[in-house]
């Protein structure tokens, strides 16, 4: 069945997947727990037995009789059950729903807000032909929680970024932003633009497009206009070695597992 997001998730009975548990087995592959609460971990499978499995390790931030939900990736496709700790300190756990499976995309995201903190920065105050090009922080004081997202100073301009591909990320601005930001959708960014990312390591994002700026609630402070805006940008090795050593770890949320999150609540799971 399809997500509200167009995702495509199919399931099966625990039967039908054990070949690929016995394979990931075989092949040490990562698997993925975590709540809803963002408690994160990775294991190995060790062994299957009945609708039992058994994991290599389970952290202390987990509890016996926690319902978890799992992933691992075989061959380009992602896996995902709701599960059960029978037994932490054993690794033993249970599946207590069907295995769902979808075709991983070709553009794998990072989901990188509000656990980790990563940057686009830009060039301030850079002339483009006759014009100026200039961005305004709030100054209301009674938004202060914009550090979270927005950064200045005199030289660069540093925007949050909510999540991250090979070729693309979105960031949060102010309302106050957004007519600097629209009068370059669809075309080529006239500053230059990085990625900060958590070693501080500053990535070159080449041909920088902005593809659209939509409006975003924070919870934290509704009544505060914000906006997200989407780029993309060339691919370049950099930028892809980064990504791909993030894919899985096991603190870095991919959007496939958010969607199945969604999918699950969607069917009244």
């Amino acid at each position: 069945m399809a997500s509200s997001l167009g995702v495509k998730f199919q399931g099966f009975l625990l039967s039908e997947i054990l070949p690929k548990i016995a394979r990931a087995i075989k092949e040490q592959v990562s698997v993925k727990i975590w709540n809803e609460e963002e408690a994160r971990a990775s294991s190995f499978f060790t062994f299957v037995h009945g609708n039992q499995i058994n994991l290599e390790t389970i952290p202390f931030s987990f509890k016996n009789d926690d319902t978890l939900l799992m992933s691992f990736s075989l061959d380009e496709v992602h896996y995902f059950s709701r599960i059960r700790i029978l037994d932490r300190e054993k690794g033993l756990i249970e599946s207590i729903d069907k295995f769902y499976r979808t075709e991983k995309r070709e553009n794998e995201r990072l989901l990188t807000f509000p656990g980790h903190t990563l940057f686009l920065e830009i060039e301030n105050d850079q002339e483009v032909g006759s014009n100026v090009i200039s961005f305004q922080a709030h100054k209301n004081d009674d938004l202060k929680f914009l550090k979270d997202f927005h950064r200045e100073s005199e030289l660069v301009l540093k925007y949050r970024v909510t999540d991250f591909s090979k070729n693309g990320l979105s960031f949060f601005i102010n309302a106050n932003e957004e007519e600097v930001f629209s009068n370059f959708i669809n075309q080529k960014f006239p500053k230059e633009c990085y990625l900060r990312v958590e070693d501080n390591e500053s990535i070159l994002l080449d041909d920088l497009e902005i593809v659209y700026i939509v409006t975003y609630v924070n919870p934290r402070a509704s009544q505060a206009p914000m906006k997200k805006v989407g780029v993309h940008f060339s691919s370049n090795s950099q930028s892809n070695e980064y990504l791909e050593q993030f894919l899985n770890d096991s603190d870095y949320i991919l959007e496939v597992e958010e969607q199945f999150e969604m999918f699950l609540k969607n069917e009244g799971q």
